[in-house]
């Protein structure tokens, strides 16, 4: 008797911790996973194999990743594979998708279509150029928001560190007319309905290496989104060039941030509203 007692309170204390952790966290929908599927071109929040579903293989998935065996196919992969969505994969997100396969308590969204607030029918790529870190962190805002695929432009020949012989360089390839090269890029930009290409202005105009990437691919019949940063030029009227580059692509409203503020909250709010204007649905 004595026995059972103790097993008794045990087991009230446990329901009483279990209880506490689960007000902590918001229950799962008990989603049928064969219904989850990215057929209409969704990405649900947990598929780290990007498969449509939310099942064991994405348990695997994360665990080869983190073990250096296998790494998730790419940056949309790793998205939807921090499913805590705290900058980092970890065994924490394993387990939570374990738990939300038990249909246990576990945090809100996985399973369900990621990024929740702009979702498109259609396959976007974020490219981009940047020497410093400006041009990237306004891609990575655009990334935070609408998801997709991300590459960075890299070229063959890296420019110096130092500010001023980069932009020594720079001149003198504007002058040239020099067609810089670029590593071969992951993602086939051709292959995407929605491109959204960043650069900084360099000599109140494109980078040369940005000519020579509109001059490797054929944009008819794609959507451009241009974006860039500047220290006081805007666009440096790069996007009506754009336009005469790819007279056969449809090129929107682009958005131009300056460099040195592209760090502050109001620039990443900037990010947000412009996106949500373009209406990508």
């Amino acid at each position: 008797m004595r026995k059972i007692k103790y097993l008794s309170k045990a087991f009230i204390v446990f329901v009483m911790i279990l209880s506490i952790f689960s007000a902590t966290l918001t229950t799962c929908f008990a989603f049928d996973t064969n219904l989850i599927k990215n057929s209409d071109g969704n990405n649900y929040l947990g598929d780290a194999n990007l498969d449509g579903e939310i099942n064991l293989v994405d348990v695997t998935s994360i665990q080869r990743h983190l073990a250096e065996l296998t790494l998730l196919k790419n940056e949309t992969a790793m998205y939807l594979a921090d499913v805590d969505r705290d900058n980092n994969i970890s065994l924490v997100d394993v387990t939570y998708i374990q738990r939300f396969l038990a249909n246990l308590p576990c945090p809100d969204g996985i399973g369900q279509v990621f990024p929740p607030d702009v979702q498109t029918d259609s396959k976007t790529l974020i490219v981009y150029f940047s020497w410093s870190s400006n041009t990237e962190t306004m891609a990575n805002y655009i990334h935070d928001k609408i998801g997709g695929d991300i590459e960075r432009i890299e070229p063959v020949n890296a420019y110096p560190t130092n500010y001023n012989e980069t932009a020594d360089k720079a001149k003198a390839e504007r002058d040239n007319g020099d067609r810089p090269e670029f590593k071969s890029l992951e993602y086939n930009p051709e292959d995407y309905d929605i491109i959204f290409i960043g650069y900084p202005i360099w000599w109140y105009e494109l980078p040369m290496i940005m000519r020579t990437f509109f001059d490797t691919y054929d944009f008819s019949g794609k959507t451009i989104v241009p974006f860039n940063t500047h220290e006081g030029s805007g666009d440096g009227g790069t996007y009506q060039l754009i336009s005469q580059l790819e007279p056969n692509a449809t090129v929107l409203e682009g958005l131009a941030i300056r460099g040195g503020d592209i760090s502050n909250d109001s620039s990443k709010d900037r990010v947000i509203s412009w996106i949500e204007g373009l209406n990508l649905e």
